[in-house]
């Protein structure tokens, strides 16, 4: 039996919003709400969360430790060796990577890409399809034999520091699938990268109280949608970086 580990980033000292995971709504850092949330997905064997070495990240540990997760800590800037050895660690077969600035990950939906790519075994890296589903809602899914490939073989900065763009800039090399629908949402932004993600993330939150736990990602968006003057929070944020936080 292959093992499914979703491996979540997560840092204090993001340029744009410093100390985001653990920001707070009612109480709740933004961490827990995503933890929580994944904790949800009956496809994934282990959730780690990869922060770093940085004293500042001490209270990302801390957390973990409080809440039993499994905490990993790893470079700062090669992002790409933290996640790779995080990955060791774990004895992970299968990689799903999420961001911890997304509060509102969807579990199901990282269940159907675990189900698109064991139908598509083809298949070496597959994600949402940025193009059409929110931001904020992001996985991929690739194994540990292609990190391993790529820990070897990327150089540039760009590539160390951003996991997967190695795979997804290759599409020549590297038989890529997407998860995509008809309905297009990609104008929304449930991450949380600045003050008006944080804004925004919080009015939605506030709306559904305790059932934020339980309900999917439709029905988060369905509000968004009836409720113009939430959606104009932060449509003018842009997004930072491919995949999120660092």
């Amino acid at each position: 039996m292959s093992k499914t580990v979703a491996i979540s980033m997560a840092r204090m000292t993001s340029s744009r919003l410093r100390g985001k995971p653990l920001m707070e709504i009612e109480g709740i850092p933004l961490l827990k709400y995503h933890v929580e949330r994944l904790k949800k997905a009956t496809k994934i064997d282990q959730i780690v969360i990869a922060t770093t070495t940085n004293k500042e990240d001490d209270e990302i540990e801390q957390f973990c430790n409080k809440n039993l997760i499994k905490c990993f800590r790893g470079s700062e800037e090669d992002v790409l060796s933290r996640y790779y050895l995080c990955a060791i660690e774990s004895e992970a077969d299968v990689i799903i990577r999420i961001t911890g600035d997304c509060p509102l990950i969807d579990p199901v939906l990282i269940d159907q890409l675990i189900e698109y790519c064991c139908g598509n075994k083809d298949l070496d890296y597959a994600s949402l399809d940025v193009a059409k589903y929110p931001r904020g809602f992001d996985c991929e899914f690739f194994s540990r034999a292609i990190l391993e490939e790529v820990q070897k073989e990327a150089v540039l900065d760009y590539h160390r520091e951003h996991v997967t763009n190695f795979i997804y800039s290759q599409p020549e090399r590297y038989n890529i699938g997407k998860l995509t629908m008809v309905d297009d949402y990609s104008h929304l932004r449930f991450c949380v990268d600045e003050k008006d993600d944080f804004v925004f993330i919080s009015k939605v939150i506030k709306q559904f109280g305790e059932r934020i736990y339980n309900i999917g990602w439709q029905e988060i968006v369905n509000l968004v949608l009836s409720r113009p003057d939430i959606a104009m929070i932060n449509e003018n944020v842009t997004q930072h970086v491919p995949g999120g936080t660092k």
